[in-house]
């Protein structure tokens, strides 16, 4: 009997320690400055939000970015400086989109 082995995970299949082997020093430290300025925008955005003038949908946005925000930082804890980078930019477009809402 043909038996497949288990589907593997998306961390199993790329690896962790793959992410990042391929980014020389300036390419980490330009990742790891954008991360960490569109996280400290995004958050400062959500900041600004008055959450009492939100309807469902606007709070379900907002519940968004903030999830964005935790992963953002949880793969910069992590060091997978590219998907931080792109998860923080992906938080500070639609923190600032949010925020900028009457």
């Amino acid at each position: 009997a043909n038996v497949e082995p288990p589907a593997r995970g998306l961390d199993e299949q790329r690896g962790d320690a793959a992410v990042s082997v391929d980014l020389d020093a300036a390419q980490r430290s330009r990742l790891a400055a954008e991360a960490r300025r569109d996280l400290g925008e995004a958050e400062r955005a959500v900041g600004s939000v008055r959450r009492d003038r939100l309807d469902a949908a606007g709070l379900d946005r907002l519940r968004t970015v903030e999830g964005l925000i935790t992963q953002a930082r949880a793969a910069y804890d992590g060091n997978d400086l590219e998907s931080a980078a792109g998860v923080a930019h992906k938080a500070r477009l639609l923190a600032l989109e949010l925020a900028a809402q009457p």
